[in-house]
C-alpha cells in the first residue's frame, strides 16, 4: 500500500513532466546482473519493498499536513454550517493523529535503517562477482559487459525519471504561484470567501510538493545517476577496447576498477538516503 503511494507520486509527476514516461519498459530488471541468483533477487525485492514503504510513509505524512490545512480553512472558504465545521475539525484531528502514528511506526520499527541495511547488502551481493579472482577471462569479460550495459540503462532511466518529476513539480509550483497571485488580486475587489482556499491552501500544497521532493532527494539523485551513467559509459568503452587475448590480470584490473566505481556510487546513494528522515511539520 505505502509502496504504491511512492510510485503513484513519482508516476503522476513523470507523466506531467515527460510524455515519454508512458513508454513501455522491458520487464527485465535493468540492475539485475545475476539473473539466476535467488539470494540477489530476494534481497533486491525486500530492499525495494522496505524503501517504497518508508518513502510512501513520508509522502503520506506530507500530504496529510496539506489536507489538514484545507480542513482548517474549509469552514471559512466554503461557508460551512456549525455541524459541517465540527466534522472538518474532527477530520483535521484524525489526520494529525494518523500522522503521529505513522511517525511512531517509522521510528520504532527502524524502517529506515532496515531499508538501508538490506539495500546495501543487495548491492554488495550484486557486485561481488567482479572481485572474484577465480574466474577465467571469458567469465570476466561477459560479466563486465553485461553489468555495465545494465547499469548504464538503469542509471540513465533513473536520471530521466527524476528530472521529469522535478520539471513537473516546477511547472506545478509556478501554476500555483500565479493562481494564488491572481486570487489575491481578486480578493481586493471581491469578497468571495472561497478565494482563501486559493490564496492560502494552494501555496501550502506547492510547499508540500517541494518538501516531498526534497525529502526524496530527487535533485541529488538525478545528478548522481546522470554522472554515474557517464562514468559507466567510459568504462564500457575501455572494456570493449581490451584485447580478448590479454592476460587475466589486465581483465581483473578492469573488473576491480568497475567494482570500485559501482561501490563508490552505492556509498553516495546511501549518503543521500540517510538524509531522507521523516519529520512532522
Amino acid at each position: 500500500m505505502l509502496g504504491k503511494v511512492y510510485w503513484a507520486y513519482l508516476s503522476l509527476f513523470k507523466f506531467i513532466g515527460h510524455p515519454l514516461a508512458k513508454k513501455k519498459r522491458s520487464k527485465k530488471r535493468d540492475s539485475e546482473t545475476v539473473a539466476n541468483s535467488t539470494n540477489l533477487i530476494a534481497l533486491d525485492k525486500r530492499a525495494t519493498e522496505l524503501g517504497n514503504r518508508y518513502r510512501g510513509m513520508g509522502i503520506l505524512i506530507g500530504l496529510f499536513g496539506a489536507v489538514v490545512i484545507f480542513f482548517a480553512l474549509a469552514p471559512i472558504g466554503l461557508r460551512l454550517n456549525e455541524h459541517q465545521a465540527h466534522l472538518m475539525n474532527y477530520a483535521e484531528l484524525f489526520l494529525m493523529v494518523i500522522s503521529i502514528c505513522c511517525l511512531l511506526y517509522v521510528r520504532f520499527s527502524r524502517l529506515h535503517d532496515r531499508w538501508l541495511n538490506v539495500r546495501l547488502s543487495a548491492e554488495k551481493f550484486r557486485y561481488a562477482p567482479l572481485i572474484d579472482g577465480k574466474r577465467d577471462i571469458q567469465e570476466i569479460a561477459k560479466s563486465l559487459n553485461s553489468l555495465l550495459e545494465d547499469q548504464i540503462k538503469y542509471n540513465k532511466r533513473k536520471a530521466k525519471d527524476y528530472k521529469a518529476v522535478e520539471e513537473a513539480s516546477t511547472v506545478f509550483t509556478v501554476f500555483i504561484f500565479f493562481s494564488a497571485f491572481t486570487a489575491a488580486i481578486g480578493h481586493m475587489f471581491f469578497s468571495y470567501k472561497w478565494l482563501i482556499l486559493i490564496t492560502a491552501f494552494l501555496p501550502t500544497l506547492g510547499a508540500t510538493v517541494h518538501g516531498i521532493n526534497r525529502f526524496l532527494g530527487l535533485s541529488e539523485l538525478e545528478s548522481e545517476h546522470e554522472s554515474m551513467s557517464e562514468k559507466l559509459v567510459e568504462q564500457l568503452e575501455r572494456v570493449q577496447l581490451l584485447d580478448p587475448e590479454a592476460d587475466q590480470e589486465q581483465w581483473q584490473d578492469a573488473s576491480n576498477i568497475v567494482y570500485g566505481l559501482l561501490t563508490g556510487t552505492t556509498d553516495n546513494w546511501a549518503h543521500i538516503a540517510r538524509k531522507q528522515t521523516i519529520k512532522l511539520g
